[in-house]
């Protein structure tokens, strides 16, 4: 028998923790199981040599690296996400506030992004020895996440990024533990979800044509972050952040203010509310909230465009970035605010 045949295959996961040191490899706190996984393999830059005059052979060519992206979509449920939003944003604005089992956790930028370890387990492939590996990748940062919902759909997170080293190491070393909480749902029976748009969060209107819903986090990632005479990638540096989204909804008055406001340039406030299903905890079925609170929204890009066949329009905006202004809340049940360790 072929060495390896006996390795089970098909159990795609990704691993992902807090690094305390761009070279140190974190303790892993969060296993997600993918519906969409990319990258993990260096990528690399063909460069070849002049071809000499008066020859027919090509110039010598030569390979250097790039760098070693990645990226996958997951489902997103209370604590993952979180733990998401952590490796993202890069830090938790305070302890969570308290009312009964429900805790709420706000995360808002750093200055800096913080270094990550990511693991991807990509379904089970065994060396000549019959060793199972994994690929890891340190000294990674988050460059992107993107939520997504709609109506009947399970809200999704994707996230993309760029690492420094990249390595095949023992499976066995790491054991996955996923979590049992159920996804966030938005309009969806078990979960119900609302889109708000307003002049402020707290006074925001109830914004009920809206059909789905996307926010893009972007960190500015370099994605190359080499350096002339070293082959070794120096520090991954990020540039602004830009956070941005899109509604879509169903055209009626309701959506003709807002195209006003479009066209008037005017500041709008966004919240979008998902909740999850009870799961094995026996806790109340509100126990779990997400709450993407946006100030200073302003729409932007081209006039609006419709689609045909259901009459609805598509709404882009961006969000003025601050450290202060910009936050996401999230309802769980965790008691600790969100850590490496965590």
């Amino acid at each position: 028998m072929a060495a390896g045949l006996t390795v089970p295959g098909r159990n795609m996961w990704i691993g992902l923790g807090i690094q305390t040191f761009p070279s140190t490899v974190a303790v892993i706190f969060s296993y997600l199981q993918p519906t969409e996984v990319g990258g993990f393999l260096e990528e690399f830059e063909n460069i070849e040599s002049e071809r000499r005059l008066g020859t027919r052979f090509s110039g010598l060519p030569y390979v250097g690296t790039k760098s070693i992206p990645f990226n996958f979509t997951v489902e997103a449920n209370p604590g993952d996400l979180g733990r998401i939003l952590l490796a993202c944003m890069g830090q938790e604005y305070s302890t969570p506030s308290v009312t009964s089992v429900v805790h709420n956790h706000i995360f808002r930028f750093s200055a800096v992004v913080p270094y990550v370890t990511v693991l991807g387990y990509l379904g089970g492939v065994a060396d000549a020895s019959g060793s199972d590996r994994l690929m890891r990748i340190t000294g990674a940062k988050i460059g992107q996440v993107t939520i997504t919902g709609g109506i009947d759909d399970v809200l999704m997170v994707s996230v993309e990024g760029i690492g420094m080293v990249a390595s095949a190491v023992t499976a066995a070393n790491y054991t996955p533990a996923y979590t049992s909480e159920k996804p966030f749902f938005l309009n969806a029976n078990p979960g119900t979800g609302t889109l708000s748009v307003g002049s402020a969060i707290l006074t925001a209107a109830l914004f009920e044509e809206a059909r789905s819903f996307e926010l893009t986090i972007n960190n500015g990632v370099a994605t190359d972050h080499r350096i002339h005479g070293s082959a070794t990638p120096v520090g991954i540096s990020e540039g602004g952040s830009e956070v941005t989204g899109k509604l879509t909804a169903i055209f009626n008055q309701n959506t003709f203010t807002e195209i006003n406001n479009f066209a008037a340039g005017n500041d709008r406030a966004v919240t979008l509310t998902a909740t999850a299903a009870a799961t094995t905890y026996s806790l109340p079925t509100t126990y779990a909230a997400l709450e993407l609170g946006l100030q200073k929204c302003r729409y932007s890009g081209d006039a609006p465009s419709y689609d045909p066949d259901v009459i609805t329009v598509e709404l882009p905006f961006k969000v003025e970035v601050s450290l202060t202004s910009t936050y996401i809340s999230l309802k769980n049940n965790f008691t600790l605010p969100y850590s490496a360790a965590v």
